[in-house]
């Protein structure tokens, strides 16, 4: 009994420094893609680029642009005045609730600060990051080269799925007007979370060469 006893205590000691072992693992593997996030902020790209992906977010009362659509776009139209960016691809669809997509919300802002409607391309089936980036690639067919615009907090898990859809020369611009902070520690946070997903699980939904 004794010896039984003492395999017992053994066996949950190693137990518990596994334990240990394990939850210190995830959070260093936290804190790593957290740094990860912070360092996607300041994007990747050089300039003048073909075309710029500018991704969608919420909008509200069916045509008004929500704050993140207004950053992204107000950056991405400043960069097309400036000769930086040929032409904009705006990909999004339509929200619960709404009848008109993001990319349309997206080609009126755009419109209104400056961009030529003939150099707007909109996507306005996608519902997630994947699906923005999937359903633009054939639009950005004759582009030699892609920024994509969004919050800074986003572009390191745009890099990541560009990477994995094998996007040839994309690159990221983070937009000049950033969020509340508050806000944006809150996207830090559910990025890195994303992060992790679309690095390790993603497989098991959506085929890489989509």
């Amino acid at each position: 009994m004794k010896k039984f006893v003492r395999i017992l205590r053994r066996i949950v000691k190693w137990f518990f420094r596994l334990t240990i072992i394990i939850v210190s693992l995830g959070i260093l593997s936290f804190v790593i893609v957290i740094i990860v996030v912070y360092r996607g902020f300041h994007g990747t790209a050089t300039f003048p680029a073909d075309c710029g992906l500018v991704f969608g977010a919420a909008v509200y009362g069916n045509s008004i642009a929500g704050p993140a659509v207004a950053r992204r776009m107000t950056t991405a139209a400043e960069l097309y005045r400036n000769g930086e960016i040929k032409k904009l691809i705006v990909s999004g669809g339509v929200g619960k609730g709404n009848r008109v997509s993001e990319a349309e919300v997206m080609r009126s802002v755009a419109m209104q600060l400056g961009v030529n409607p003939t150099d707007i391309i909109m996507e306005k089936e996608s519902h997630s990051t994947w699906q923005n980036l999937s359903n633009s690639k054939p639009l950005a067919a004759e582009c030699t080269s892609t920024v994509g615009v969004s919050d800074g907090y986003h572009l390191a898990r745009i890099k990541l799925i560009a990477w994995r859809q094998h996007w040839d020369n994309f690159q990221t611009y983070p937009a000049l007007i950033r969020p509340e902070a508050g806000s944006e520690r809150r996207s830090v946070l559910r990025e890195a979370i994303l992060y992790l997903y679309f690095r390790f699980y993603i497989d098991r939904i959506y085929p890489i060469n989509v």
